[in-house]
């Protein structure tokens, strides 16, 4: 009951699913951490943008029902998008901060001869990942 094809057990090829906190524990070059924190910056704007978009407009919804004014109120658009804005760049800069303790932090051992080849071997999966 083997499976066949590119997935099978230890054969799969990891390369291409190597991340950018991978790369950097293994190289040790500074831009791959940077773009390790990037990343998790960006994730965390767009859920903090989206959970303040309707955390407004769940408020909104619960206003007009107790005071019995008409829902949608005037301006509910501009209103969620600045919510939207403004939670978005918090949680990206709490994110960022957040990750700051990570810069240095190398669980892999850093060899002289090791790092340089590790250093060829990422480059090139670069320029494979964007070809």
């Amino acid at each position: 009951n083997q499976q066949k094809g590119p997935h099978r057990g230890g054969n799969r090829p990891h390369r291409r699913n190597m991340d950018d906190w991978m790369r950097y524990q293994i190289t040790g070059d500074e831009r791959y951490i940077y773009a390790f924190r990037r990343q998790r910056a960006v994730r965390a704007a767009f859920m903090g943008g989206s959970l303040g978009a309707i955390g407004c407009v769940s408020a909104s919804i619960m206003t007009s029902q107790v005071f019995a004014k008409e829902w949608p109120p005037p301006g509910l658009p501009k209103r969620c998008a600045g919510f939207s804005v403004f939670f978005g760049l918090a949680s990206a800069a709490i994110s960022w901060i957040g990750s700051q303790h990570l810069v240095g932090q190398l669980s892999l051992p850093q060899m002289e001869g090791v790092a340089e080849e590790a250093k060829k071997a990422a480059s090139k999966m670069d320029r494979d990942r964007t070809i």
